[in-house]
């Protein structure tokens, strides 16, 4: 299986392993967070970019619209991430 003749080929089976071994490092921190890695990577833009529409939210994370619904409703039950949504939602209402 490792004896790819094609280099193009036996490089991205490399990167692929490479990128599922630093998933997985990552995802151990995530879960110490008791956060996923999309709610990770919504307050990851929120806090590089600012506050932001949801649609700017779901092109920024290439996310589905159903999927970013769940996400932030998710995120709103968790007691320190309410907090900073709210400041976020009421930036934009305001």
């Amino acid at each position: 299986m490792s004896d790819f003749k094609n280099p193009s080929v036996k490089a991205m089976v490399v990167m692929r392993k490479a990128f599922r071994t630093i998933d997985a490092k990552v995802s151990e921190t995530f879960k110490q967070d008791d956060l996923t890695p999309t709610q990770f990577s919504v307050l990851d833009v929120l806090y590089s970019k600012g506050p932001m529409k949801i649609a700017e939210l779901i092109d920024s994370i290439l996310a589905t619209s159903g999927n970013m619904t769940v996400v932030i409703r998710n995120m709103e039950k968790k007691d320190g991430l309410h907090d900073i949504l709210v400041q976020v939602i009421n930036e934009l209402v305001c």
